[in-house]
């Protein structure tokens, strides 16, 4: 093999360890910082955000959020507080309603002020195509077809899959597609565009957002919420396997104030080695700050795939989430509940 064919692969192979492990040390000191909130070390908590920031150029909004919150409530470094809001207002989020309103003070109020000084520095064009995508996924379900009953469906399905068509063609165009590319709410575009086509076995992005998930390119908890959602759809009417899909990220519901965590001890081991691949904490690790996000109603985000079922009335979704917790108490499923604290008379 000649020389130079060996240094191009060489340079290739290191380019790729380079990014896996800024990949891996970003989630790694994530998880760490979100642990440290729920176990009210604030400061410490500021601190493996700032190592998880410097290993990835791009942080995801979730986690600047959260970082702003941290800051505020910790330290309060006005520096930090001024470049978080700064980087979240150039992908197209604001601050506003990040901070409880009982909290309001000159520091926040200043912040508000920054972020309408922040020019976006997001590919618009990109924002707006995705944008336009979305719309023409609405228009056949804004016309009747929620229910995707049999008279329209295919019409659904031809947009669909001429939508996806299209995103295919935006990642060969543009190249990477994350927040900063294409704004916080062209990847909620994206995603919804994904999610949509998953139900019709429609999934050619899944080698392309795999690669950018190890490349820090794609959220990886992102991708896992596809993935299992792919999984849930290939298998939609087989009931022995593993409800918990790939990732775990369908664990967790909430009804009626109770937090519902399905545990899957079967396919434990399994889950765990998926989403170590992703560089994901581990599900007791993601329980432990689910539990956290609830019972402080949100106040810090970790998890983005907690499902709020409403079943019926008020009365009607009490009744199923003590069904729930019935069969929980009695063994006959695995899982945990939780009750919100104000919440006691859910039983």
């Amino acid at each position: 093999m000649k020389p130079i064919i060996v240094f191009i692969l060489l340079l290739g192979w290191l380019q790729t360890s380079y990014c896996q492990s800024n990949a891996k040390n970003y989630y790694t000191n994530i998880n760490k910082a979100e642990l440290a909130i729920c176990r009210g070390r604030l400061k410490a908590a500021s601190k493996f955000y700032r190592k998880a920031f410097q290993c990835n150029e791009s942080p995801y909004t979730i986690d600047l959020l959260n970082a702003l919150r941290c800051e505020f409530y910790g330290e309060a470094s006005p520096e930090r507080l001024i470049q978080y809001t700064v980087l979240l207002s150039e992908m197209g989020s604001r601050i506003n309603n990040c901070i409880d309103s009982a909290d309001y003070n000159s520091t926040y109020k200043s912040l508000l002020s920054i972020q309408d000084t922040v020019k976006p520095k997001y590919n618009q064009t990109l924002a707006h195509k995705l944008d336009s995508l979305l719309n023409q996924d609405q228009i056949p379900r804004r016309a009747g077809c929620w229910t995707y009953q049999d008279s329209c469906v295919k019409k659904v399905i031809y947009s669909d899959s001429s939508n996806m068509q299209a995103i295919c063609n935006l990642f060969k165009l543009y190249g990477t597609i994350n927040e900063q590319s294409a704004s916080v709410h062209g990847i909620f575009d994206l995603n919804i565009i994904i999610h949509h086509n998953l139900q019709w076995r429609i999934y050619p992005m899944q080698e392309i957002l795999k690669k950018e998930v190890l490349a820090g390119n794609f959220d990886a908890r992102s991708f896992a919420n596809i993935e299992d959602g792919n999984y849930m759809h290939q298998h939609f009417n087989d009931t022995t396997i593993n409800t918990h899909r790939i990732y775990g990220s369908d664990s967790y519901y909430t009804i009626a104030n109770v937090l519902i965590i399905f545990k899957a001890p079967k396919e434990q081991k399994q889950l765990e080695k998926k989403r170590k691949e992703l560089f994901l904490e581990s599900m007791d690790e993601l329980a432990e700050k689910t539990i956290f996000q609830f019972n402080n109603n949100n106040k810090y985000f970790f998890n983005s795939y907690v499902n709020s079922l409403v079943l019926g009335n008020d009365e009607q979704n009490k009744a199923y989430a003590k069904e729930i917790m019935d069969l929980f108490d009695s063994k006959k499923v695995k899982g945990k509940y939780y009750i919100k604290k104000d919440a006691s008379d859910t039983k």
